[in-house]
């Protein structure tokens, strides 16, 4: 098992803090890009994993750091390898292939691909504008409560 914690900007974290659904929205996109990983690391070793039920993890959310002031994160434990299965048999009880640890440029990589994926995700819920300015906390998580519509001036 290996353990990721996936922080966020505070620009972001107090978007994710007030919508439960967006948070899990950015989990998904966190986990997509883990196990894609995983199964092109697989694949170059000559395996041949399935998309589908060939990676694992479990994670928990949590809403506040040490200091007990909000700031949304993941902790996940991922399966250091991927799970497969006989392409002939599909009774066959899978079995699981160890992959190497990461390397410190394939952990950046793995990082470049979760900012940029969560960045489009709250760009599409209209929850993050390029001109939005980082302020104090307080602030952001009084911008983040309000819905998109309101932020552009519209009434709700």
């Amino acid at each position: 098992m290996r353990q990721f914690v996936i922080t966020f900007a505070p620009r972001v974290r107090y978007h994710l803090a007030a919508d439960a659904r967006l948070a899990a929205a950015a989990l998904t996109q966190v986990l997509r890009v883990i196990f894609a990983y995983h199964r092109r690391r697989a694949r170059a070793r000559g395996a041949r994993p399935a998309r589908a039920n060939s990676t694992g993890a479990i994670t928990m959310v949590q809403r506040f750091n040490s200091a007990l002031a909000l700031s949304l994160h993941y902790h996940i434990l991922v399966a250091d390898g991927v799970f497969l299965r006989p392409w002939y048999d599909l009774d066959a009880r899978p079995f699981f292939l160890a992959l190497p640890e990461p390397t410190d440029d394939e952990v950046a990589a793995l990082l470049d691909q979760i900012i940029r994926r969560v960045t489009e995700l709250l760009r599409r819920h209209g929850r993050l504008d390029d001109d939005e300015v980082d302020s104090e906390p307080e602030q952001l998580l009084l911008f983040a409560a309000r819905s998109p519509m309101a932020r552009r001036g519209s009434p709700d």
